[in-house]
């Protein structure tokens, strides 16, 4: 098969608070970090991160790796709503996410078929 073909999208600056929880359970020690804003910048996609997210990630007690599972909205420049969701490991400081991205705006409808 032929190569996947990557094309740069955006980049977000996601603006959070204070850990509100720290919980160990069965899937690790549970993070609730607040998503209260930011921007998404980039060829394709420009608008501002709406103050109704979180991160509800975990730490693996063994290891100490957090792992991200993030949901938010982004408002775009022109009006459309596209729901993200991000999860993913910390390794070295440094945040590895996979994003799914979701929204019934037509322009932006493509969103919904990309990996």
């Amino acid at each position: 098969p032929p190569a996947p073909r990557l094309k740069f999208l955006y980049t977000a600056f996601v603006e959070c608070t204070a850990n509100i929880a720290g919980e160990k359970g069965p899937a690790g020690v549970r993070s609730t970090i607040p998503i209260v804003g930011g921007n998404v910048t980039g060829p394709l996609i420009k608008g501002k991160i709406a103050d109704v997210g979180a991160d509800w990630g975990t730490t693996d007690p063994q290891t100490g790796v957090f792992s991200a599972d993030t949901r938010y909205n982004v408002i775009t420049d022109d009006g459309a709503v596209i729901f993200l969701r991000t999860s993913g490991p910390q390794i070295s400081g440094k945040l590895h996410l996979r994003v799914q991205l979701e929204t019934g705006s037509k322009k932006y409808y493509w969103l919904n078929n990309i990996i």
